[in-house]
């Protein structure tokens, strides 16, 4: 089975006769502009490092396109010279999603493109580059009381469409409207030669992006696929009337057990927006970790969200009053969030949804309505409040099994808590309902260590300074590679599904021998060589 881990790096000088020929960087930079070709080793270092790691090899060479047919020409640049090309996007993968696994990559930064290019309200769609975040798609298309199904990841200050479609992920619309493909209607996808696939109804000659399903779902292979068969150039998105009304309800609970089981009615009844719960280890840490600035902008966008300006005033007034404080006793919590077209619906599903809640005891909904208020915050967590280095993992089940999986994930750290003690690696689990199907359990793991210079670029200068500067801890860090290690084989002999398979889930691997044959050949066609994102998905 794969691991996280890549196989020993290749070197230049080993490599075949086309793959030591130096890179064409006159043509790239007459192409790209000099600025946008960055050959400095802190650059390529940088691109070559995500929130859990750095690569084994750093990337050859970083470019940075500004439109699609810089991209493709790029993109077919590189592949003529038999350079391996790594899609990035935000740089928020924790599972290898954009790091080299060879020498002589080449990583492709998506970033310049950025633009919103239709937004479409009379047949309900929007077109979008890839390299676009969550959050200016979001801010584009509120003015027009309009909005995506699912319309971000938690991290979608940075997170962009592109990466998102690539990795897939969940969270904001994600209990009502599922993971980020469900939203999608057609991709412009660059393929390994620079040419460029058209998917959905775009993909005829004389039609547009509004139908996915015309014929078979080739949008279908390019989502959730870690990059590994094409670079994501432009996506077309449903579009939904952004609802009128919302609530927010939150529950405690004494065991697990009872979270699940009400996330799991409140999931099968497609009453919630979203549906999330976390441990009393998470929820205390988020709750507790003193950061005043993130208070206060959550409080302004509690005030802006209200229907208007006094009933946000009062909105934000009862979170300042309730506070912290009152939710200090919390073992397991749960929060819902739900949308309507009329008061009416909000108020008959916040009492189904209390009926659900079953034991839960109903405190204030300062988490789930925060969240909305103000969706896209800085990635600061991607430090612990300690400044301990952070990595989650998960996996994805159906209702039915998800009790007994969250009982063999306590026995699998159990089983090891005098390793987790010995390195000082803490641990809880967040969960989120996905449509009305399944279940995703997510261990977060903190350990001592260094920071990076990853994470002094894309946390927020005022909450890095606040943070304490740890030592590195080289047992630490191997003990948590072993675990990480575990946690995959784990999720494996569990038969779980994932979101950012990356190059650390057992994807290609645990495929039954003819979705494997399919896949393989699949592979083949897009990318003969093997030379977009390699080790992505398990394709070597």
């Amino acid at each position: 089975m794969m691991t996280e881990t890549p196989s020993a790096p290749e070197t230049l000088a080993a490599a075949p006769d086309h793959i030591r020929r130096p890179l064409p960087l006159g043509p790239l930079r007459a192409l790209l502009g000099s600025e946008h070709v960055i050959e400095s080793p802190e650059e390529r270092a940088f691109y070559s490092t995500d929130v859990y790691r750095r690569a084994d090899v750093d990337a050859e060479l970083v470019l940075r396109p500004g439109d699609v047919e810089q991209l493709r020409t790029a993109v077919g640049l590189c592949t003529a010279h038999g350079r391996a090309v790594i899609p990035r996007g935000g740089g928020l993968s924790y599972t290898g999603g954009f790091l080299p696994t060879r020498a002589g990559s080449v990583v492709v930064d998506l970033l310049r493109l950025d633009r919103i290019l239709d937004i479409n309200p009379v047949d309900m769609h929007v077109t979008v580059e890839a390299g676009a975040t969550w959050k200016s798609l979001h801010e584009a298309l509120r003015p027009l009381g309009l909005r995506t199904p699912y319309f971000g990841p938690m991290s979608g200050f940075a997170s962009t469409i592109g990466g998102a479609l690539s990795q897939g992920s969940v969270f904001l619309g994600s209990t009502q409207y599922g993971t980020t493909a469900d939203s999608v209607l057609g991709l412009d996808v660059v393929l390994a030669d620079g040419s460029l696939l058209s998917t959905g109804s775009a993909g005829g000659r004389q039609s547009g992006p509004f139908f996915r399903n015309y014929g078979p779902d080739l949008t279908g292979l390019f989502l959730h696929d870690s990059g590994a068969l094409g670079l994501k150039a432009r996506a077309s998105l449903r579009l939904l009337r952004a609802p009128a009304f919302s609530a927010y309800l939150t529950f405690t609970f004494d065991s697990a057990a009872a979270l699940f089981a009400a996330m799991s009615e409140i999931g099968r009844s497609g009453l919630a927006a979203e549906c999330y719960g976390s441990d009393p280890y998470i929820w205390g840490m988020r709750l507790w970790d003193d950061d005043l600035a993130r208070d206060i902008t959550r409080a302004i966008g509690v005030v802006k969200s209200g229907k208007n300006l006094v009933a946000g005033i009062k909105d934000a007034a009862r979170m300042a009053v309730t506070g912290r404080s009152a939710l200090k006793d919390v073992a397991f919590a749960l929060n819902v969030a739900l949308d309507g077209h009329s008061q009416g619906q909000i108020d008959h599903a916040q009492r189904e949804i209390r009926a659900m809640a079953g034991a839960g005891r109903e405190v204030e909904a300062t988490v789930p309505r925060s969240v909305r208020a103000t969706p896209f915050l800085p990635p600061n967590d991607i430090l612990g409040p300690k400044g301990q280095r952070w990595a989650p993992s998960h996996g994805i089940v159906p209702h039915s099994r998800i009790a007994a999986l969250a009982d063999a994930l306590q026995d699998f750290f159990h089983r090891r808590a005098a390793v987790l003690e010995r390195h000082g690696i803490e641990w809880g689990f967040v969960a989120f309902a996905i449509s009305h199907q399944a279940i995703l359990l997510e261990p977060m793991l903190y350990w001592p260590g260094a920071r990076t210079p990853y994470h002094e670029r894309m946390i927020a200068p005022a909450h890095l300074a606040k943070l304490p500067v740890l030592e590195a801890d080289p047992a630490a860090d191997a003990a948590m590679r072993a675990l990480r290690a575990d946690l995959a084989d784990f999720w494996a002999a569990a038969g779980c599904a994932h979101l950012q398979i990356g190059k650390t889930y057992h994807y290609l691997s645990t495929r039954h021998d003819g979705t494997r044959a399919l896949l393989e050949r699949l592979k083949n066609a897009v990318d003969p060589q093997h030379l977009v994102n390699p080790g992505s998905l398990g394709f070597r």
